[in-house]
């Protein structure tokens, strides 16, 4: 009889605290990125993120191409013939699609 309260309490005491494996659970909510569109972009108008080069900003017009980032605060700075036209920070969301007007 001692032997089978023994298994009942171990048991309850498994069960009671998730078999020992805790309360962590991993989420993936797929890809961390937001996006930018660039409106008024003119030939020439270089897109920088972060300091990194990304390519034209003719290229990301939203018809079709927008530019994938990872989300969080971002400085995104144009260029034109050597000179910034536009830089700013600006808050991307995971999944969210701002678009920058450019001068």
């Amino acid at each position: 009889m001692r032997r089978l309260e023994l298994v009942v309490i171990a048991i309850l005491l498994l069960t009671s605290t998730g078999c020992g494996g805790g309360p962590f659970r991993a989420v993936h909510t797929g890809r961390d990125e937001g996006y930018l569109r660039f409106v008024g972009g003119r030939p020439g108008q270089t897109v920088y993120v972060d300091g990194v080069q990304r390519g034209s900003a003719e290229e990301f017009n939203g018809k079709p191409g927008i530019l994938a980032t990872t989300s969080g605060l971002r400085t995104i700075e144009v260029r034109e013939g050597g000179q910034v036209v536009m830089r700013d920070q600006i808050f991307i969301g995971s999944g969210s699609t701002k678009t920058v007007d450019l001068p």
